[in-house]
């Protein structure tokens, strides 16, 4: 209640910080969204200890050093526009809804409504089940996921970097930088994620140890087998954060949806339901691992259909509606 209730003030800021960042973004102003959204999260870390233990706040303090931080973050976005240096102008008078425009957004936006969604629902479902064996697996599973969140993270934005490009060449008919961007994507994608799957399998002892300086035996054990078979699984959750950012940036929103689930949605709990009844909590640990490599069923058939989708479009047999009509 203490952490909700400051952070839910500062919402609306948030959300405008999102729509501020993507909208800079949109027009290759990257580096100035990311010195906004990235100087919120540095003033973050400077606030938190500030407010929960110089002003002996507690966690009322570390909701409060995550309202300003936000709103602080929000204020530098806002600044191009309101200093008229940006292509986009903020308008209240120019405002008006525009059916087919709303339709576009909530069907690419659900792309990534469902994920994060679908992240937070598995994460409760696997520490509910985990929970049910022990604190040590609750434990375990919850320094995992928050290790993981890191290479998650990396993959996430690079993706996110990548969808605009695709978009605005599949906008602009240039197929050959579209095939390109894809391939090169995912290559990237992919050995970079092999790259930190590597290093967080080598160090997954000692990253325990930092989020978790009391862990016992069991909680090391437990925590350090989700971690490494996590690492395996990575590759997969790569491309697939790629072939997701590629429909949603030509603008296919059901086959955006379909690669989306596949990780945390019709891989994940059918894994969640069976392993744990044939391994026990070795099977809890197993599960978003197994989930991983589950989505490669669905993943590389998606990645090769892009790869033809692609080739389709260059020879005029689908029709390829730009993303810009409106301007």
């Amino acid at each position: 209640m203490q952490y909700g209730t400051y952070v839910l003030y500062a919402a609306p800021f948030m959300i405008g910080s999102f729509i501020l960042n993507m909208c800079l973004r949109s027009e290759g102003s990257a580096t100035y969204s990311m010195i906004g959204i990235g100087f919120g999260g540095i003033l973050n870390c400077f606030l938190d200890p500030l407010f929960i233990y110089g002003f002996d706040l507690g966690v009322a303090g570390a909701s409060m050093a995550t309202a300003i931080s936000k709103t602080i973050s929000f204020i530098i976005l806002l600044m191009p526009y309101i200093r008229k240096t940006t292509i986009v102008e903020i308008s209240i008078r120019k405002f008006k809804l525009v059916w087919d425009d709303i339709k576009e957004v909530v069907a690419i936006g659900s792309s990534s409504f469902f994920r994060s969604i679908l992240t937070v629902i598995a994460s409760v479902a696997i520490n509910r089940v985990a929970g049910s064996y022990s604190t040590a697996s609750l434990a375990a599973i919850s320094v995992a996921n928050r290790i993981m969140e890191f290479p998650f993270a990396f993959i996430l934005g690079f993706g996110q970097g990548y969808q605009p490009v695709v978009g605005f060449n599949w906008g602009a008919k240039v197929w050959e930088r579209v095939k390109k961007s894809y391939t090169i994507g995912c290559t990237m994608a992919v050995g970079g994620s092999i790259v930190m799957g590597i290093i967080i399998f080598i160090f997954a002892r000692p990253l325990i140890k930092i989020f978790n300086t009391e862990a016992d035996a069991e909680v090391l054990r437990l925590g350090m087998l989700c971690v490494r078979l996590q690492c395996f699984g990575l590759v997969a959750h790569s491309l697939s954060s790629q072939v997701n950012m590629f429909f949603a940036g030509i603008g296919n929103a059901a086959l955006a949806l379909l690669a989306n689930f596949a990780r945390q949605g019709y891989c994940f709990y059918p894994a969640l339901l069976i392993l744990p009844r044939l391994f026990g909590v070795e099977g809890v640990a197993a599960t978003q691992a197994v989930a991983d490599l589950l989505s490669f069923i669905v993943i590389i058939p998606l990645f090769f259909y892009g790869l033809k989708t692609i080739r389709l479009a260059e020879e005029g047999k689908i029709e390829v509606k730009a993303n810009n009509r409106h301007h």
